[in-house]
């Protein structure tokens, strides 16, 4: 089974476009998320759709409208490393991937925006922007109702909450508060496995590959995922 982003999700990332297009940060089209995603699945979570060298002749500033961008998931730099992180997990065929924001900018870009350092100019509209992104996602996460979720990048993982922290009464990294189970090599959401990993680019060697590859068969078994 699959859901339909169309029909969940794509009306409500315009509506945040449009509401933000006066500030400089959503000047372009947004990115739509795959139109459709897995249910019951292995579910890998990205941060961004950073812009590639080869998306740059069809950039579009923003005009009410979503790009809509499909990378092949075999043969893509990207998404091909999914594709052999799922071989011999019992996943091969049953994986899905989006990414927790629709803004296309590099990973260094979102941190400006949620920095204070940075964002000082906005009144702090870019952590707005960014944490209803984040809420739009998480539609995405709750209805794909993942058999297991790697989130695939250090700060995609930051949003969910893992890292927050209270200092002098005030809570720091907060973003989704997700209540995770802390176990020895994972956590558990909702009792559904997690891995927290790095991104897969290309500094993502083969061992660690290997290593994300074992960890995923590991708490299938373990948790006889079927």
């Amino acid at each position: 089974m699959e859901i339909n982003t169309n029909e969940l999700v794509q009306n409500e990332i315009l509506q945040l476009w449009n509401e933000f297009k006066e500030y400089d940060f959503c000047k372009l089209r947004p990115l739509a998320p795959p139109t459709t995603i897995k249910k019951s699945a292995l579910l890998f979570v990205g941060l961004n759709p950073s812009i590639r060298k080869s998306d740059e002749a069809g950039i579009s500033e923003y005009d009410g409208q979503l790009d809509n961008i499909v990378y092949d998931k075999v043969n893509d730099k990207y998404y091909s490393k999914f594709d052999k992180i799922t071989k011999n997990t019992g996943f091969e065929e049953n994986w899905t991937h989006f990414d927790m924001l629709f803004y296309r900018e590099s990973q260094d870009e979102v941190r400006k925006l949620i920095s204070k350092k940075f964002n000082d100019e906005f009144s702090n509209k870019g952590n707005e922007f960014i944490f209803r992104q984040l809420l739009i996602s998480k539609k995405l996460l709750e209805q794909s109702e993942p058999k297991m979720i790697v989130f695939a990048n250090r700060l995609a993982g930051e949003f969910t909450g893992i890292n927050r922290d209270v200092k002098d009464g005030k809570v720091f990294g907060e973003w989704l508060n997700l209540n995770f189970e802390e176990k020895e090599d994972h956590y558990l959401l909702n009792g559904v496995p997690v891995i927290f990993s790095k991104q897969p680019n290309r500094y993502f060697t083969n061992e660690e590959l290997e290593e994300l590859r074992m960890h995923i068969a590991n708490l299938k078994q373990k948790y006889t995922i079927s």
